[in-house]
């Protein structure tokens, strides 16, 4: 006599009804062995010929094959990025208010990058955090000198 309907699965060898690895269980405690995946054979394999695959994608790029050039080009040369200049600007007299719509100035008239802009006003905001920061500790400290001072 079964104690399942026909239709469901074989439970699984050493786990639970969830599903879940029981306790003590051994199956698979070292993980797969290096080198035993697809990727980690295919790499063995390369391994093994790279200088040849190298020399015949060279071969290939020289004659045209603009995929071989791609290719070797993308794996030896690193993308190129864009590289801010520096955009030296007076900065407002006043507090960080003042100082970001100044900010909000130079990008406006175009004489600053957006992101430029953005990344100094970003900038303040951190400055302003800190601020709060020390000033909340500042308070604290105040607070326990007021309380000590109460208590004795």
């Amino acid at each position: 006599m079964r104690d399942r309907p026909i239709d469901a699965p074989e439970p699984l060898q050493g786990r639970s009804k969830s599903g879940k690895f029981t306790n003590g269980n051994k199956v698979g405690t070292n993980g797969r062995p290096p080198g035993k995946t697809i990727s980690g054979r295919l790499r063995e394999a390369v391994s093994e010929h790279f200088d040849e695959i190298v020399t015949a994608l060279l071969t290939q790029a020289r004659s045209g094959d603009v995929q071989a050039a791609t290719l070797l080009l993308s794996r030896t040369c690193p993308a190129m990025r864009s590289i801010s200049v520096p955009t030296p600007f007076p900065l407002n007299e006043g507090d960080l208010v003042d100082k970001a719509k100044g900010i909000l100035e130079e990008t406006s008239k175009g004489s600053m990058a957006i992101e430029d802009g953005a990344k100094l006003i970003s900038s303040l905001a951190g400055v302003a955090k800190l601020k709060e920061i020390d000033e909340l500790e500042r308070r604290i400290e105040n607070l326990e000198i007021q309380t000590k001072g109460a208590s004795t």
